[in-house]
């Protein structure tokens, strides 16, 4: 089992996972190389407390600009919900403003299997 660390400061990012399908996006292609479909993952924040659990659906890895909308909508912080707003909002948790649309990032596209019920959301429940 993998573990993907969440920070838990809601200045940075919020964890509004949905039940079901989620989306995370992380700078680089570490996880590309760590994870596959169908691995289990353990969800984390920076204090070492259980959010949940996931199975890996789908690693997608490019430019922020090449990762779709259609994707983009299941990611778990609302304000990374468009390209725009996820560039920002990885220039703040990566302390780095020199992040441009052109960065390499991955994808993680995950199913939620199982949550501590914490930053839990009801939109875009799967059925």
């Amino acid at each position: 089992m993998v573990k993907i660390l969440f920070d838990e400061n809601a200045s940075l990012t919020n964890n509004n996972f949905h039940k079901g399908i989620n989306v995370t996006v992380r700078r680089g292609t570490k996880y590309m190389e760590r994870l596959k479909p169908t691995d289990t993952i353990l969800l984390e924040n920076l204090k070492g407390e259980y959010l949940g659990e996931g199975v890996v659906i789908q690693l997608i890895i490019g430019h922020i600009t090449d990762i779709p909308e259609c994707v983009l909508v299941k990611e778990h912080d609302p304000k990374c919900r468009n390209i725009d707003g996820l560039l920002e909002v990885l220039k703040s948790c990566y302390n780095d403003s020199e992040i441009t649309k052109n960065e390499i990032v991955t994808a993680i596209v995950f199913r939620l299997t199982c949550s501590s019920g914490v930053g839990i959301v009801d939109s875009f429940v799967e059925k």
